[in-house]
Formats: C-alpha cells, structure tokens, sequence
C-alpha cells in the first residue's frame, strides 16, 4: 500500500492476492498453517478462520481478489 500511495496511484490500484492456501493445507487435519514459514506453528487455523483472515484483509485493503484461496 505505501509503495501504490508513494507512485500517486492510491484509489486507482486494486490488490489481488495469490495466497496459494495448498501449500500451508494439512489435509490430514483439515487446517491451514499460517506460521508454517515461521516454523512456529501458532497460526494455525480452520476453514472458517481463514475465512475470516481473508475478511479483515479485503476490509482493511483494496483486495479485488484472491487466487488458490483453500486447498
């Protein structure tokens, strides 16, 4: 956001995210780890809590769209 606000673009870019959710998905225990770059394994979230992730980023960001959403 500070990189479209600095190039005078704020209010004419949309942000579209590609969050690739199969690579942090455990499909053994149907949960998606957020932390899993981190290696600390505290993020670690249901279907419905991504969900929710993902609703605060498009309120608090102009997100048009979101790629690879779930696994």
């Amino acid at each position: 956001m500070e990189a479209i606000q600095k190039a005078g673009h704020s209010g004419k870019v949309d942000v579209g995210l590609d969050v690739a959710s199969s690579e942090f998905y455990n499909s053994k225990n149907k949960t998606y780890d957020v932390s899993q770059k981190s290696g600390k394994g505290d993020r670690v979230l249901t279907p419905e809590k991504l969900v929710e992730l993902y609703s605060s980023l498009c309120d608090k960001f102009p997100i048009k769209s979101i790629e690879d959403p779930f696994d």
